[in-house]
């Protein structure tokens, strides 16, 4: 996971393919989609962006999937 400030948020790239991501805030997006991502060194995976504290429940929820995946 790397954790990418942002002026107003801050946004998450995970290791994690976008369809295996199940996120019913919806909040998810694939990153494949973008060419490239200012501020990140990895590529690919779920961007997860955090705009208020209310997110955190969704973001932690999208950070333990992709959390299992690699332990697995």
């Amino acid at each position: 996971m790397e954790v990418i400030p942002r002026k107003q948020r801050l946004t998450l790239l995970l290791n994690l393919d976008f369809a295996d991501c199940d996120d019913p805030t919806g909040k998810s997006r694939d990153a494949t989609e973008f060419a490239f991502i200012i501020g990140a060194t990895e590529s690919g995976g779920v961007l997860y962006s955090i705009d208020s504290a209310d997110d955190l429940t969704g973001a932690l929820a999208v950070v333990r999937q992709a959390y299992e995946r690699i332990t697995e």
